[in-house]
């Protein structure tokens, strides 16, 4: 009896009831272990595929760092370019980044234990700067819905002087990296006998923008503490922004709701 040598969705060799598998050229091959009809990749199984998440709706539109319109000049500060000159902005060194939403069910866990040793030094490192207004961690989601956070500044080249990286660094890469909704992560003193830590929304380049809601920011919020980092929330909108900004922003878009 002829072997059934039709393929699959994917080119690979399939057999039908108890035939053996076959190669193009008829020889019997090993099946996977993983699926005994197919040879090279385990089962697809279109059940366990999710849908993509509306990251604009859940965390902002992506816009360019003080400017919402592609046509407008980003605001990039010198000390967060590429050293030696250009126009690139560097990637933060010290950066951390974990998913903002649970794209793996059932691995928080797994991941929780992983981030468990670099929320611990960001506790320390925030608690002993708790005096120092001008130190905190600044925090922004990513275009493909990643949490990026780092400290505000980091010493440059190895010496005492320190330099303040805002936002833009902890996406980097680019002339004009393109962000999220962001913020800060701050130390806010002792509740209960135990550290109180705090995010926000301030950001001046990525979180003044009109369709930035507290809704957005709560989803971070709650991101950090089901990863083992407990933290409240601050939500500054857009009406707190100076007059100036929301004048511009509502003049580059007419139609923006409120």
């Amino acid at each position: 009896m002829p072997c059934d040598r039709s393929m699959d969705l994917f080119g690979r060799l399939r057999r039908s009831n108890s035939q053996p598998l076959v190669n193009h050229e008829g020889e019997t091959i090993k099946a996977n272990a993983n699926h005994p009809t197919t040879t090279g990749f385990p089962a697809w199984r279109p059940e366990r595929m999710r849908p993509a998440p509306d990251l604009d709706g859940m965390f902002g539109r992506l816009h360019k760092p003080g400017g919402q319109q592609n046509n407008s000049m980003p605001h990039i500060h010198h000390s967060e370019l590429e050293p030696g000159g250009g126009r690139t902005v560097r990637v933060h060194p010290n950066r951390l980044l974990f998913p903002a939403y649970d794209i793996h069910p059932g691995r928080a866990s797994k991941l929780r234990k992983e981030l468990g040793p670099f929320f611990s030094k960001m506790r320390v490192e925030l608690y002993r700067n708790g005096r120092n207004r001008h130190f905190c961690y600044n925090w922004i989601v990513t275009r493909s819905g990643q949490v990026a956070v780092a400290p505000s500044h980091i010493r440059y080249q190895h010496t005492n002087i320190l330099l303040q990286l805002g936002h833009p660094p902890l996406i980097g890469g680019f002339a004009a990296p393109m962000g999220r909704i962001g913020g800060e992560l701050r130390y806010a003193g002792i509740k209960d006998g135990q550290p109180l830590f705090f995010i926000n929304s301030k950001s001046g380049r990525y979180s003044a923008d009109l369709d930035r809601r507290e809704s957005q920011l709560k989803r971070v919020a709650d991101r950090f503490r089901a990863l083992g980092f407990p933290v409240e929330m601050q939500w500054i909108g857009p009406p707190q922004w100076p007059r100036r900004v929301i004048t511009s922003i509502a003049a580059a878009r007419p139609n923006a709701a409120g």
